[in-house]
C-alpha cells in the first residue's frame, strides 16, 4: 500500500510536469529570462537525467538514455555552453512520458533495498532516493514555472508598449 501510493505519487508528479511543459511553447523553452541561469528546456532536460542517472544506476541497470543528455542537461551545464546539438525539446518531452512507467516498473517491489553506495547518509534505500528525485523534480517543475510566468510578463509588457 505504502510503495502503491509513493509510486502514484511519482506519477502524479510527472504528469504535472508534462502538462506545465506542453504550456510552453517551443520559443519559450530556449529563453533565458533575466535572473536565471537556465532556460525551461534545460530544466525539463535536467529531470530527465537526474531520474536516469539516479534510478537506473542505484538499480544497476543500465542507464536509457544517451551520453549527450548528460553532456547537455547534468547538474552545473548551461545552454550558454552548449557546443552541440542537444535533444530537441519535444523529444525530451517525450523521453519525460516514457521514463516515469520505466522508473516505476524497475522501482516496483525495491523501496526498502539498501543502496549500495548511500547517496548522502541519509539516502540508503531506493524508496529514499525516489524521495529526493520527487523533490528535485518538484523544485524544477517551480522554476520552470517561474520562467514561463517571467517570459509571459516580459512578452505582456511588449506587447503593451507595442500597442501603446
Amino acid at each position: 500500500m505504502v510503495e502503491d501510493k509513493a509510486l502514484q505519487q511519482i506519477r502524479k508528479l510527472r504528469l504535472k510536469t508534462l502538462g506545465l511543459l506542453e504550456a510552453v511553447t517551443e520559443e519559450q523553452a530556449c529563453i533565458i529570462p533575466i535572473g536565471f541561469k537556465n532556460h525551461v528546456w534545460w530544466n525539463a532536460g535536467h529531470i530527465l537525467v537526474a531520474w536516469d542517472g539516479m534510478t537506473f544506476s542505484y538499480l544497476n541497470e543500465d542507464r536509457k538514455l544517451s551520453s549527450i543528455h548528460y553532456r547537455m542537461f547534468k547538474k552545473g551545464t548551461r545552454p550558454s555552453e552548449w557546443n552541440e546539438a542537444p535533444p530537441s525539446y519535444n523529444e525530451v518531452q517525450e523521453q519525460l512520458k516514457n521514463q516515469i512507467e520505466e522508473v516505476i516498473n524497475s522501482c516496483r517491489g525495491k523501496l526498502d533495498n539498501p543502496l549500495a553506495i548511500p547517496f548522502i547518509p541519509r539516502i540508503n534505500t531506493i524508496g529514499k532516493m525516489l524521495k529526493f528525485l520527487i523533490k528535485e523534480e518538484t523544485h524544477h517543475f517551480n522554476v520552470i514555472f517561474k520562467i514561463k510566468e517571467s517570459i509571459e510578463q516580459q512578452q505582456n509588457k511588449f506587447s503593451e508598449g507595442v500597442l501603446s
